[in-house]
């Protein structure tokens, strides 16, 4: 009897722990990753011309998933270029991103989207009348993740012009880029698992 008693009271506390786990809270938080003088020399040495580090923590309900994108923005049009999701953790402890671009011709570039288990990228075609480009880290400190809204994490911006000012935009609002002649920008968002299910 008693045997069948601690079964039981098993039974009930793995069916809590299960229950806990599937309803807590997702609490990410995403920063840039500052590198050691060490491994900004590696980095150097690598074929992409421009890269971003950026450290993710925290906790993601299992109903919840990452989703990591490349927004192309023309003349004000706004196309998503290439997207990653499907991620298998559910808690983060300095999970690695990284955004690169990667320069083959005076036409193409190469955009990816690193993680410490996926890389995603997107050949882009470039203008041949585009004469000046800018490119930048958007978070600069330690950001909260909230569900539903859309992050920016770097950019690349073109123009025709002979030159360009630094575009003002936000982690979280793309302001005067939003009308961009072309520019292209990584982002990351928490959405519903089920989301890419349906």
């Amino acid at each position: 009897m008693k045997k069948l008693a601690f079964i039981i009271i098993g039974i009930l506390f793995l069916t809590a722990c299960n229950a806990e786990e599937r309803t807590r809270e997702t609490k990410l938080t995403i920063e840039p990753l500052q590198l050691t003088e060490r491994e900004e020399k590696l980095v150097k040495q690598q074929p992409a011309e421009l890269q971003e580090y950026f450290l993710v923590n925290g906790m993601l309900n299992e109903s919840d998933d990452l989703k990591l994108a490349v927004t192309k923005i023309e003349d004000g049009e706004q196309t998503e270029k290439m997207s990653s999701y499907g991620f298998l953790e559910t808690e983060y402890d300095d999970y690695i991103l990284s955004t690169s671009i990667y320069n083959h011709s005076n036409t193409e570039e190469t955009l990816v989207f690193g993680s410490d288990t996926s890389l995603s990228s997107s050949t882009i075609p470039i203008p041949t009348e585009f004469n000046s480009f800018t490119y930048g880290s958007i978070i600069s400190e330690e950001t909260s993740l909230e569900k539903g809204e859309t992050y920016h994490l770097a950019y690349l911006q073109g123009s025709s012009e002979n030159s360009m000012s630094t575009p003002s935009i936000t982690p979280t609002e793309l302001k005067d880029m939003k009308n961009a002649e072309l520019a292209y920008i990584f982002t990351i968002s928490i959405i519903d698992k089920d989301h890419h299910q349906r």
